[in-house]
């Protein structure tokens, strides 16, 4: 009790008697405020406002000066790989940007691959059904005979009950 120490370590933590401390010192017939630390008292709180703040001045109140240096953060550039041109070998700038490059050339170097319509819906042509969740599942497309039928309970092939 007297060195403030607790099996639970909450009183070294916060220097506020734990739960545990508490029930020693109400055993003992002490009172446990007594082993709270003076600056979380009432008395400590009402007075660290105890004084009056006052507020400051308007800015436009305060005293100019004229010999003001404001000192500024250093520029500070990233840090990276420079960019090495493949045509003149010089540093700052690529292949695209370079100065000695010549006229570009009215077509690509490389030629495009044709698209595939069948694997492109929004190339496909005409004749190509709208794509809908029964051709995923490799059913038949549903029509408005489908829509007007009665629904058909179907009972898996293989059904084995669990008794």
């Amino acid at each position: 009790m007297k060195k403030r120490v607790c099996v639970c370590g909450g009183w070294q933590l916060t220097c506020i008697p734990s739960v545990y401390a508490i029930c020693v010192i109400s055993s003992l017939n002490l009172d446990p405020k007594e082993y709270v630390v003076q600056c979380f008292t009432k008395v400590a709180f009402l007075g660290s406002y105890e004084y009056i703040i006052h507020p400051l001045n308007d800015s436009s109140l305060r005293p100019h000066t004229s010999n003001v240096h404001r000192i500024l953060h250093p520029i500070r550039r990233r840090a990276g790989v420079q960019h090495k041109c493949t045509i003149c070998n010089d540093i700052g700038h690529n292949t695209a940007r370079c100065p000695k490059r010549g006229p570009s050339k009215a077509g690509s170097s490389k030629p495009r691959k044709k698209s595939n319509a069948k694997n492109c819906p929004s190339q496909a042509g005409q004749n190509t059904p709208a794509l809908s969740t029964s051709i995923y599942m490799h059913q038949e497309p549903v029509t408005q005979e489908h829509v007007n039928q009665e629904p058909v309970n179907r009972v898996p092939v293989n059904h084995v009950p669990l008794d």
